[in-house]
């Protein structure tokens, strides 16, 4: 049986790709696992590969990034392909034939990949190379109602903070702007908000490296709608 670690940087879809493959599986005689946030945990002994998920609706800029994220693994794996840019297709596929010609690459549609696309992607070679990926920590946090403006405002700041990396936010919150939740999703240059429907409102976690609480908790307080 061919086991598999997914990789790769938090948010970039490892578990709904899963969720995807996962009724597939047993028929192509794979065992398939996520990686925990960013640690490269691929047991080497046992011959396990690494697929690398990405999520491509953001580029990765900087070259020496980019060639060390592709490096980290036998073969990658586009999340959310349906939602980027002709622009930003070519610039993946440019990518990924300067960095890693030979590993194979899939292009991930709603509908999931073929059986074929996930046998492509198991039979390539053992070629990953263990990244220097920090360890994160990881914050959680109960909020209040916010003002929606000032709340994205904080998260900008957490990203621009040279004392700072933030690799991940998460969570749905209460604002002033709107009557159903807001959810969040947040990377380290890129921010998603959507209607949340019905769930559970009033939490956030954070992920990332230098995170200090009190600094955080500050920050956050000034998010609070007048009343909170």
């Amino acid at each position: 049986m061919q086991k598999v670690c997914l990789i790769g940087w938090p948010g970039s879809g490892k578990s709904r790709f899963y969720q995807l493959i996962a009724p597939q599986l047993q028929a192509l005689n794979l065992t398939v696992r996520e990686a925990n946030g960013l640690v490269w945990d691929i047991q080497q002994e046992v011959q396990e590969q690494a697929w690398l998920v990405l999520d491509a609706r953001q580029r990765v800029e900087s070259p020496d990034e980019l060639a060390t994220l592709l490096n980290a693994a036998d073969a990658q794996v586009l999340m959310f392909w349906q939602e980027v840019s002709l622009d930003n297709q070519a610039w993946w596929l440019k990518q990924l034939k300067s960095f890693a010609p030979a590993k194979p690459y899939a292009l991930v549609m709603p509908s999931g990949l073929a059986d074929a696309e996930l046998i492509k992607l198991a039979a390539a070679p053992l070629s990953a190379q263990q990244p220097d990926w920090p360890r994160l920590q990881r914050m959680e946090f109960v909020l209040p109602k916010l003002v929606l403006e000032h709340f994205t405002f904080v998260l900008d700041a957490m990203q621009r903070d040279s004392t700072i990396q933030l690799w991940r936010a998460v969570g749905v919150v209460e604002c002033l702007e709107f009557a159903n939740p807001v959810a969040i999703e947040a990377g380290r240059n890129w921010v998603y908000q959507y209607n949340a429907g019905d769930a559970q409102a009033g939490w956030l976690r954070l992920e990332g490296v230098g995170l200090n609480q009190a600094v955080l908790c500050e920050w956050l307080s000034a998010c609070y709608a007048p009343g909170n």
